[in-house]
């Protein structure tokens, strides 16, 4: 297993986990669709949004893994009519 590698994590995914790798509030919103960073800021008052991690009061960050998979989560397939 690679050193920092999560534990489930498809091989093809699997990769180092660093700080490096975190997004910013503002990056994470253009990654998701987002016009504002503060829908993210508002979600996670609300506790609802994808995943974040909380570095100090005021510094939050987001893994762009968790991104992907918070946005994959809400795919919403019609069934048939």
């Amino acid at each position: 297993m690679i050193k920092g590698a999560i534990a489930g994590m498809p091989a093809e995914q699997q990769q180092v986990k660093t700080f490096a790798n975190n997004v910013s509030p503002a990056e994470a919103a253009a990654i998701l669709g987002l016009k504002h960073a503060g829908t993210l800021a508002n979600w996670r008052h609300q506790g609802k949004g994808p995943p974040y991690i909380k570095l100090s009061y005021r510094k939050v960050v987001y893994d762009p893994i968790d991104l992907w998979k918070w946005l994959d989560s809400q795919r919403i397939i019609p069934g048939p009519s």
